[in-house]
Order: structure tokens, then C-alpha cells, then sequence
């Protein structure tokens, strides 16, 4: 029993063995055969705001101080004519175009503006770079990985092989 335990202890010890010795490492350096930049459209949102303003007309029209105010305007205005002229009617001429005035003058509009700030969004595309698509060759193989920036032309790059080939970016 104890020999057959110590067989299954060294078969699972080789089997780990041989899984270990499929994994290991290397580093190599590949030739660089292109470098080309792959590009992506990106969508920019830019908010544009304005004042938009439009003009309305107000009427004074409180009629709580209207007729107070029309007969206030028609004793100056009475006074008024009493003292330009002593005929008769001036008196009354002047209360009248007084009381006239005073009324007019709260059917006049004054123009006011009511402003407020209107924004609309503007949207554009810009093109972006996203990575560089790097073609190397390495022992007659070609392999192509995404970098973040260019390599020349026939330069050489170190590549670390495991069961995949991974690109080691060097400043």
C-alpha cells in the first residue's frame, strides 16, 4: 500500500513537473517589420451659450393711486391756468389738461427686457490616436501587438515568450 502510494506521489510530481517545465520563460529580441497607428472617432460634446432677449411693454395701471393722482394733476393744473390768465374758463381749461395729463400718463408703456441664457451643444468628432498595431518577426514567425507608442522600422524589441508572446515596451 505504501508503495503504491509513493508511485502516485512521484507520477503527480513528474505530471507537475512537466507542466512547469512548458511554462517557463524567455527573452528574445524580434525585428520590427511595421508600425502602423490604428485611429478611432471620438465625439465631443462643446456647450454654447447666449443671452436671448425680448423686449415687452409694461402699462402702468394702478388705479388705486388714479384718481388721487387726476385730481392732484387737476387743482395744479387749475392753478396753473388761474395765474397765465385771468379769462374766464382758464380756470377749468387748466383743470382739465392737468387731470388729462396725469391719466395719460399712466396709460403710457415703459418697454422692459426679459433676458434669459439659452445653451445648445455643439457636437463634433475628432479623430484620436488609439494604439500602434506592431508587426514583428521572430524566429520566422510574424507576430503583431498594440503598443502605445511607435517603433522604427528594422529596429530590434524585446519579446518575453511564454505560451504567448508579450511585447516589452522599453523607453
Amino acid at each position: 500500500m505504501k508503495a503504491l502510494q509513493k508511485l502516485m506521489a512521484i507520477g503527480i510530481g513528474l505530471i507537475g513537473f512537466s507542466f512547469q517545465a512548458n511554462s517557463y520563460e524567455t527573452d528574445a529580441y524580434a525585428k520590427v517589420v511595421s508600425s502602423e497607428p490604428v485611429w478611432s472617432v471620438k465625439t465631443i460634446s462643446q456647450p454654447i451659450s447666449h443671452n436671448e432677449c425680448k423686449e415687452t411693454l409694461t402699462y402702468s395701471t394702478d388705479p388705486g393711486n388714479l384718481v388721487g393722482d387726476i385730481i392732484i394733476g387737476g387743482l395744479i393744473g387749475a392753478a396753473i391756468g388761474n395765474a397765465v390768465s385771468d379769462a374766464h374758463g382758464m380756470g377749468a381749461l387748466g383743470t382739465s389738461l392737468g387731470a388729462l395729463f396725469v391719466a395719460d400718463s399712466y396709460e403710457q408703456s415703459s418697454p422692459t427686457y426679459k433676458c434669459t441664457r439659452k445653451t445648445i451643444f455643439r457636437e463634433r468628432q475628432e479623430k484620436v490616436l488609439n494604439h500602434y498595431d506592431v508587426k514583428v518577426r521572430l524566429h520566422d514567425k510574424f507576430i503583431t501587438f498594440q503598443s502605445k507608442r511607435p517603433f522604427k522600422r528594422n529596429s530590434f524589441v524585446k519579446v518575453r515568450s511564454t505560451e504567448r508572446y508579450t511585447l516589452i515596451d522599453q523607453n
